[in-house]
């Protein structure tokens, strides 16, 4: 669930779902895992309730829950500590009433606002019923140390049934912020240039990164270290939409609207300034601005009296950005995810980085590094490569300034005006935004 599409109060309520939701009882816990296994809790795990020395030891109380899963503490005989997550009983049946509800919703939707929403329903479905497959999660996180070797992925055993993970190393940390004395620089450069390098270099991209799936932990040097949670939710990005994704942000960033037009294009979108602007999550300055520009010198009388046509307009839009539905990237979808969950992220911590300069100069070096380029172009590559990188300057002159006015309490962080353009964005259209709790 993305709770940041709900209004204020919802967010809130929702936010519990991320690591304190209500939890299965034992009774319901045992019986999940004497499903899956054919016998009880005690012989899968080698652990004993009555304080047998000779075997380990489990909690029956979760130590955090979430809407699909509950984690609970165990210390197996040979002393290691191991988090045990078990899929919550209702879940199995659940889903497949869910996908089903999503479906027809989106087809009513579809039909009733002319949208063409629904032939994104396979794929969505597909990566939402994956998300409750335990050995797909296994699978993914077991992957991570291909990607890249300073990376450290958590011991897993992948040789239990899809419902449950009894492997996982026991990490403690902390989730959110506070009293650990680090950087939040340092915590939300971690985080973007993580999710950067999923993007742009490696092709697999964690779509659920919400506060609940992070752990912050203070190293011994007194470094933080971020530990990521939860990998059942994947996106593969194949290296020719890879390319031409990071090509994307390059452009965007140098307003090389030549380029953004014929890449938007080749994925079938027909607006490719609206879909700009939902690519860098803030209203893109370099394109035709045809809303922005309908919008000046209107009254807000007369911008009532538009209301109607603008919603219309957005209907429009929307379709203009789904264009021809065969060629779409449905990974869009998911990688969109990411990036406003990072930005929420981010905003709630004060805006402490330049996120979109990292992910910009992420972009540009997957470029240079790209494996089947000559030597040659190579070269040429990394030289544009470094100009790019003078030109972000001015994205960082922006963002001191802001982080200056927010020091000076005369106003917020990047991320929050960000937001507030983002309002008054859509306020042209008829819609509004609310900001993001998380």
């Amino acid at each position: 669930m993305q709770s940041a599409i709900l209004p204020p109060e919802f967010q809130k309520m929702f936010s519990r779902m991320f690591d304190d939701a209500p939890q299965n009882d034992w009774k319901d816990v045992a019986r999940v895992i004497e499903e899956d296994f054919g016998k009880p809790a005690e012989e899968v795990f080698g652990v004993s309730f009555s304080g047998d020395p000779s075997r380990g030891v489990m909690e029956r109380t979760a130590r955090a829950s979430a809407s699909v899963a509950q984690v609970h503490w165990a210390k197996l005989s040979d002393g290691r500590e191991v988090a045990i997550k078990i899929q919550k009983k209702e879940i199995a049946t659940q889903v497949k009433w869910d996908l089903w509800a999503f479906k027809i919703i989106t087809w009513v939707y579809s039909r009733v606002f002319d949208i063409p929403f629904y032939s994104l329903v396979p794929f969505v479905s597909e990566r939402r019923f994956l998300e409750t497959d335990f050995e797909n999660e296994a699978d993914k996180l077991s992957e991570w140390p291909s990607l890249s070797r300073p990376s450290r992925g958590s011991e897993i055993d992948t040789s239990t049934p899809e419902r449950l993970k009894p492997g996982r190393e026991y990490w403690k940390g902390r989730a959110r912020r506070g009293g650990l004395g680090l950087s939040l620089n340092e915590v939300m450069t971690t985080m973007v240039d993580l999710f950067s390098a999923q993007m742009f270099l490696w092709g697999w991209l964690h779509c659920d990164p919400h506060p609940g799936n992070w752990f912050v932990r203070r190293q011994p040097n007194g470094k933080a270290e971020l530990v990521l949670i939860d990998h059942g939710l994947y996106v593969h990005m194949e290296p020719n939409f890879r390319h031409q994704y990071a090509r994307l942000w390059k452009a965007l960033l140098t307003f090389d609207n030549n380029s953004i037009t014929k890449i938007v294009n080749d994925w079938g979108v027909n607006n490719a300034d609206l879909f700009a602007s939902a690519t860098l999550l803030r209203p893109y300055q370099g394109g035709e601005r045809t809303t922005s520009k309908a919008l000046e010198g209107l009254s807000k009388k007369d911008r009532a009296k538009l209301q109607y046509e603008m919603q219309q307009a957005m209907r429009k839009a929307v379709r203009e950005i789904l264009g021809d539905e065969t060629r779409w990237p449905r990974e869009l979808i998911f990688i969109s995810r990411n990036m406003r969950i990072v930005q929420a992220n981010n905003q709630f911590l004060g805006s402490p980085v330049n996120r979109i300069k990292i992910t910009g100069t992420w972009a540009s070096r997957a470029l240079v590094e790209s494996a089947d380029l000559p030597l040659l172009e190579k070269i040429k590559k990394y030289g544009r490569h470094i100009v790019f990188r003078f030109v972000l300057l001015s994205s960082d002159i922006l963002f001191y300034w802001y982080r200056i006015r927010q020091m000076l309490g005369w106003g917020g962080g990047m991320e929050d005006e960000i937001e507030s353009s983002n309002a008054t964005y859509g306020k042209g259209y008829g819609s509004r935004a609310e900001p993001t709790y998380i």
